[in-house]
């Protein structure tokens, strides 16, 4: 019983909190126009996603146990590992759409 409860959660955290991608997303956009590329603007989106996603937990319940702390852990890193993922999967399409539009024309 009490995995189904972790599961549901989870999937209340994946809900809920989804926009924060987009809020994730934009950060990255701004510091990537302020000139930062490669390498650590994935390690920023990864570090944002973190800092954001702990934080979204942190405002939905403040954790007193070890499983509520092993909770924002994991949600941190999930937001984490999303925004960088994410970051990474536009990246690959845009590059690669504006590579076949060049070899079509």
């Amino acid at each position: 019983m009490e995995t189904l409860k972790w599961l549901g959660d989870l999937l209340a955290m994946i809900v809920a909190g989804s926009p924060l991608i987009l809020v994730i997303m934009a950060i990255v956009e701004f510091i990537k126009r302020l000139g930062m590329q490669g390498k650590w603007l994935l390690i920023t989106s990864m570090i944002t996603g973190v800092v954001v996603g702990t934080g979204y937990q942190l405002s939905v319940v403040f954790p007193v146990t070890f499983a509520d702390y092993f909770k924002l852990v994991i949600s941190g890193l999930t937001w984490g590992l999303a925004a960088s993922g994410v970051f990474e999967a536009i990246k690959s399409a845009t590059t690669k759409s504006i590579t076949k539009s060049c070899l079509i024309k």
